[in-house]
């Protein structure tokens, strides 16, 4: 009606009136707030976006749902009180803008995201905000964040904590257990059979942190320096009398540790979830298919291996006509390998399910090739169990637990997930890597497959997956790679553009007739 009185040149005003119907907020009562008869409000009040959202006790479908965001609420009543206040989340990711004529140079963008608004707009590239731009290989920043979203080089930076040699895990720290693998230059980090007797570690917490950071002295650009010398680490036995002395895990204390919230975080740094997936499921299919024959490697450095008790992997003797030989149990055979790449090969996803898988499959050679994250996130969720499902026949231990570890990353990549099921799942991984470290040889163990333990952990304190781990962040990265049309003052291109792109769409979302 009001846009039919609109084309006639009618005007059309709208006047509010008492619900009770007592009078109309009209003339002496237009900016009256409550009714003068009845003394009922005018306007009713709108709770805020907080109040809005049921916080359930079993159920995780936003970040408000962890119990990090009761924590917090507690620690500072005041700002949970006020609706308008926002809860922010810390971001960083490098990316080359020079392609590959540069390698050496790079831009570390720092994006603060919004996460005290609806699920549907929690993680939308509008909600991002570039806060800063860096050029160069090290970069320092300050913000004041609820939890950080990082892959595993950025993470250490922005932690303190080495996350390489022999104390790489952020999470167990100065605890990690690991070891030289023997031959090479490689750490591996084994012994996960701690992990059936007690819930893996989530780092220290405030005033524990700060006692570590004592000892060492940072300057930017500088080594580091520690005064006490050296930390120890533990071999593959749990007594504490084996240990050697090798170098700690903090190496600097971060600039966000002067906010006031951050004392109260329990977990301040996730592990990225998009990152450790690709690179278990890459090791898995290395593994199982035996690329490079690192299988062969280890069996021939087993002597070194043993010093280190650690496994070349499950092997099992065949007698042929030429003699004995040494079989491996954890490599699929040529005919479940055929299989393997033939249910991929001849795979069709629902359109925006997934990129074609079924090109990067070579059925000559029978591995694959050039997959990307989102294509390792599909392998490992829905398709490992019907690869595998007539693999390895006669070692059902070493069935099982491939088929846990999809599981578990299916768990963890639910959208709404169960704080039961996660519990679960937590003892499931531990008991999965206990069978997969007795069938697949050391190397297998980086810090990567390491990281998959703790993983269950943080979604129990942070939330869901999907709003921490770091596929917007590679999309927004997508976007400023397409941007810069001036090769000399790169960074200036991207920084103006994004500025440019947030007015827009502010001027578009919040002014009158913006779209005309």
């Amino acid at each position: 009606m009001r846009s039919m009185l609109k084309d006639l040149g009618m005007k059309a005003k709208a006047i509010h009136a008492c619900e009770n119907h007592c009078i109309l907020y009209y003339e002496e009562n237009e900016d009256s707030v409550e009714c003068p008869v009845c003394k009922t409000m005018r306007f009713k009040l709108k709770s805020t976006k907080d109040d809005r959202a049921q916080v359930s006790s079993e159920y995780m479908r936003h970040p408000i749902n962890s119990s990090q965001w009761a924590q917090m609420k507690m620690k500072f009543p005041l700002f949970a009180a006020e609706g308008r206040n926002v809860w922010l989340g810390i971001s960083t990711y490098g990316f080359n803008p020079h392609g590959v004529q540069t390698l050496s140079w790079s831009c570390l963008p720092v994006i603060l995201v919004v996460y005290n608004i609806p699920p549907s707009m929690c993680m939308k590239s509008e909600f991002q905000m570039m806060t800063l731009l860096i050029p160069g290989r090290v970069f320092y920043s300050e913000s004041n964040s609820d939890v950080g979203i990082h892959d595993l080089p950025a993470q250490g930076v922005l932690s303190g904590c080495t996350t390489h040699g022999y104390c790489a895990c952020v999470c167990c720290t100065d605890e990690t257990r690991s070891t030289h693998l023997g031959y090479g230059i490689k750490i591996v980090y084994t012994n996960y059979r701690i992990f059936l007797k007690k819930s893996a570690p989530l780092g220290l917490i405030g005033a524990q942190s700060l006692e570590k950071f004592a000892d060492v002295h940072y300057e930017p650009g500088k080594l580091v320096v520690r005064d006490t010398g050296k930390q120890k680490r533990y071999q593959y036995d749990e007594e504490e009398g084996d240990s050697e002395l090798v170098t700690g895990a903090f190496f600097k204390k971060c600039i966000l540790w002067e906010l006031e919230s951050y004392f109260a975080l329990t977990i301040w740094h996730c592990v990225d979830v998009m990152h450790t997936e690709k690179n278990v499921m890459e090791h898995i299919i290395y593994t199982i298919f035996d690329k490079d024959n690192k299988a062969i490697v280890a069996w021939n450095n087993r002597d070194k291996l043993k010093e280190n008790k650690l496994n070349c992997g499950e092997w099992k003797e065949k007698k042929t006509k030429k003699g004995v030989e040494m079989v491996l149990l954890f490599v699929l055979s040529k005919k479940e390998k055929t299989d393997f790449c033939q249910i991929l090969k001849d795979l069709k996803f629902p359109t925006g399910f997934s990129s074609n898988i079924s090109k990067n499959v070579n059925m000559e050679q029978l591995n694959l090739s050039i997959l990307k994250s989102h294509d390792y996130h599909v392998i490992m969720g829905y398709l490992l169990p019907v690869l595998l499902q007539h693999a390895f026949p006669g070692e059902k231990d070493l069935h099982t637990a491939l088929q846990q570890v999809s599981l578990y990353f299916r768990i963890l990549c639910l959208k709404v997930v169960s704080r039961e099921y996660l519990n679960q799942a937590k003892w499931m991984i531990a008991e999965a890597m206990y069978v997969l470290e007795k069938y697949f040889p050391a190397g297998f163990f980086d810090i990567s497959v390491h990281n998959m333990v703790h993983l269950a952990d943080e979604a129990l304190v942070c939330g869901p997956v999907r709003y921490r781990w770091m596929y917007p962040f590679e999309r927004a990265m997508k976007e400023c790679k397409n941007i810069p049309n001036n090769n000399r003052y790169i960074e200036g291109s991207i920084t103006k553009s994004t500025e440019m792109d947030e007015c827009v769409i502010f001027d578009m979302e919040h002014m009158k007739n913006a779209d005309q």
